[in-house]
């Protein structure tokens, strides 16, 4: 048999095809948002093995509903993006526009989660490897934020410098994520049977040949698109027939 070669979690494909998962995926958000999950619905977007797959490469996060009242926006990134709040805002701000029916009003929104997972530091003046934010009245934090989404950040470089808390399962979802100490890992899935079962779907899905082809031809196009998006940076002349991503990694 063929040794399947080790690609990481963190793969965009692979991320996509574990977390589609709504067994794992409502796992690892009630270990996120540190609440109890009675319904979850997976929202699928395309179909990896479309013939025109890499025009859709935007979808490459995740999109669920979670019971049934909010709408919960997952992604991994893995390299550092300097616009990332930006373009983390305004996808939100189309996950609620897109809610918007003609015969319904503004008391149907769901309110959207987004939670992004970084393989880098963002916030180096912030100790928690886990971080929440909301929208408040600055000089009254006491008073409910604003119901207008909530964001959440997993700063994945910050964990693997920590010790894990093999009591906390955000703990052992990071372990599992950030993958660089084996023996983490090994104990995340002695210790959640789910994230076993996350490890269980990457190898299957690895050992068909066709998905590796596919990871393979995907990550020699992204380090293409890289490489055309900072040449016209560094020219100073970003032209329209450069595609750019609108989720771009």
């Amino acid at each position: 048999m063929e040794k399947v070669s080790d690609y990481s979690i963190r793969n965009d494909l692979i991320f996509k095809h574990i977390f589609s998962n709504e067994v794992i995926l409502k796992d690892f958000l009630e270990a996120v948002l540190n609440t109890k999950i009675d319904s979850i619905e997976v929202k699928e977007q395309y179909n990896l093995h479309e013939s025109n797959f890499f025009d859709k490469v935007c979808y490459l996060d995740i999109k669920a509903v979670i019971n049934n009242e909010n709408i919960v926006s997952v992604e991994m990134q893995n390299f550092n993006d300097p616009y990332l709040l930006n373009r983390i805002v305004v996808y939100k701000s189309g996950l609620v526009r897109e809610q918007i029916k003609t015969s319904e009003d503004y008391k149907h929104l769901k309110t959207v989660i987004s939670i992004g997972i970084l393989n880098y530091i963002e916030y180096n003046d912030l100790k928690n490897y886990h971080t929440f934010w909301e929208t408040r009245e600055r000089s009254n934090f006491n008073h409910k934020p604003l119901d207008v989404g909530v964001f959440h950040f997993i700063e994945l470089a910050k964990f693997r410098k920590s010790t894990p808390n093999w009591n906390s399962k955000l703990d052992m979802w990071s372990a599992y994520i950030a993958g660089t100490n084996s023996e983490w890992v090994k104990r995340a899935m002695k210790e959640n049977g789910i994230i076993a079962e996350a490890e269980r779907l990457r190898q299957e899905y690895l050992a068909d040949k066709e998905n590796r082809e596919l990871i393979d031809a995907y990550e020699v196009w992204k380090l293409g698109q890289r490489s055309r998006e900072n040449r016209a940076r560094d020219e100073g002349n970003i032209s329209s027939d450069i595609h750019i991503p609108f989720i771009f990694k």
